[in-house]
């Protein structure tokens, strides 16, 4: 009697497990799939303003966020991104807290807008985009960035 209940437990946990296998792999295939030369469209932003624009999705309290800033603000400090980049932070919160937020951690004058969960496809932070004046996006990256992604969008920036 245990024998047949254990596997119709472990028969189910099998199938959960291919479910949550499955939806993974539809997910990271839609986020591969948004970036392929999508023109997109925000409030706020100019796209023809520069060559390029990076848009970055944060948010206070995320700590992956936070990890990121150090690589945020390496790309602002190089002087030929710094011409050719517009870098526009997203955030929930209001833009003077944002604001506030990136000085003490080192980055200022940059446009910073407050955006709503969602906003883009964008459903989880940190999140880049890049697009090009056209606003035809170029790039598109989730979560914590390795060496390898973090050369590949300074690739993109022009390096």
């Amino acid at each position: 009697m245990y024998k047949k209940y254990f596997n119709r437990i472990l028969n189910v946990a099998i199938i959960l497990a291919c479910l949550g296998l499955v939806v993974a792999l539809i997910h990271r295939y839609n986020v591969a799939s948004r970036g392929s030369n999508r023109t997109i469209s925000l409030d706020g932003v100019d796209f023809s303003q520069s060559k390029k624009t990076l848009l970055l999705f944060f948010q206070r309290g995320c700590e992956v966020c936070q990890a990121s800033l150090p690589f945020y603000r390496s790309l602002l400090q190089e002087s030929p991104v710094r011409t050719s980049v517009q870098f526009v932070f997203i955030t929930p919160e209001a833009p003077n807290v944002a604001e506030r937020f990136l000085k003490e951690n080192g980055i200022s004058s940059v446009k910073v807008l407050e955006g709503r969960h969602g906003i883009l496809g964008v459903k989880s932070t940190p999140t880049l985009i890049l697009a090009d004046s056209d606003a035809a996006v170029r790039g598109y990256w989730v979560g914590q960035l390795t060496p390898e992604r973090e050369a590949e969008i300074r690739k993109g920036l022009g390096h």
